[in-house]
């Protein structure tokens, strides 16, 4: 449920955060959705990219092995395989998320 509410969150942060060419953006802690504020989890990146037309967001835990991402393309959470230590770094207009090593 935890980590739905959490991409419901970067959806809306898209809107907030969209410009005109497909950018990634990571919503800062503190922003506040609804009177309530927003955190992270520790150790849990999220990430959106968007465009005038599309979006797309990913999500992932450093220390799992699982990342969850969506597009405005569908209504699913697509759960791809990753490596312990990596991060979402982008997500395409179509939801395929890339991952790359934290820095």
């Amino acid at each position: 449920m935890k980590k739905i509410l959490s991409i419901c969150f970067i959806l809306t942060a898209v809107l907030l955060f969209s410009s005109s060419a497909m950018a990634a953006n990571q919503p800062p802690d503190g922003s506040s959705i609804g009177g309530t504020v927003f955190k992270t989890s520790s150790n849990v990146t999220l990430i959106a990219t968007s465009s005038e037309t599309a979006y797309g967001v990913a999500s992932k835990h450093i220390n799992g092995d699982k990342g969850y991402s969506s597009a405005d393309t569908s209504s699913e959470i697509v759960v791809t395989d990753s490596t312990k230590g990596h991060v979402p770094t982008a997500v395409t207009e179509t939801g395929t998320p890339t991952f790359a090593e934290a820095s």
